[in-house]
């Protein structure tokens, strides 16, 4: 599986990138296309636009199997619970794109919480 360094520093294109969808046009274009696509979701779900599906079944089934460039790996899921812990994982995944942490803001005003899913491989 490929690895990803929190720590690597990003080249121009990808700070480039992250930095306007961090504005208010790069945000405007978001909203704009969510826009379309929330009333059918709205719809679907009755208005409780909660964890995704891929959450539930990992809850649910905790087997998963990975796939990349031609390799693949089999894994099990674990919830990541201890606040400690999640502040460390959200703290490198800002690092990967910063628009997590606005993501997180958004969500926290709704009473969301942002589930963090461990892999592991077996």
């Amino acid at each position: 599986m490929p690895t990803v360094d929190p720590l690597q520093e990003h080249g121009a294109f990808y700070r480039s990138y992250a930095a306007v969808l961090r504005t208010k046009p790069g945000r405007w274009i978001g909203i704009n296309v969510a826009a379309r696509v929330d009333p059918l979701l709205l719809r679907l779900t009755g208005g409780r636009e909660k964890h995704p599906a891929w959450y539930h079944n990992l809850k649910a089934n905790p087997g998963a199997q990975l796939e990349h460039g031609g390799r693949s790996g089999d894994y099990r899921a674990v919830e990541v619970e201890d606040d400690a812990e999640r502040d460390r994982l959200f703290a490198l995944a800002d690092r990967i794109y910063p628009g997590y942490a606005d993501y997180r803001e958004r969500t926290a005003k709704i009473g969301r919480r942002i589930p963090i899913m461990r892999l592991k491989r077996v």
